[in-house]
């Protein structure tokens, strides 16, 4: 009960930020169960290689939750990566894509 960030090997199936660029959704099957009675409002995943989707909002409840994916770049010289605000309640990924979760 009252957690507010999860951190994660996958994203929850069915999320659209689990989904490769190819359309396969790599998303864990099981994720929402454990968390349906009290879902976070934060997870951070990191299993996707290639998803052409980096964050979204997502829960099996009422879309609360929000979900943030880094993906990968190969040419870049930076991995990706999400850098957060917790005061500001606001998350920046290294592409400059900014999100705000509540």
């Amino acid at each position: 009960d009252g957690v507010d960030v999860v951190v994660t090997h996958a994203p929850p199936v069915g999320c659209k930020c689990a989904a490769d660029s190819n359309g396969r959704d790599h998303g864990d099957p099981e994720l929402w169960d454990v968390l349906r009675d009290a879902p976070p409002r934060l997870v951070l995943a990191g299993h996707i290689h290639r998803a052409p989707v980096r964050w979204a909002r997502w829960s099996q409840m009422d879309g609360s939750t929000l979900v943030l994916v880094p993906s990968n770049d190969e040419e870049s010289d930076v991995p990706a990566h999400w850098v957060l605000d917790i005061d500001g309640k606001l998350a920046v990924h290294s592409d400059g894509t900014q999100v705000e979760w509540p």
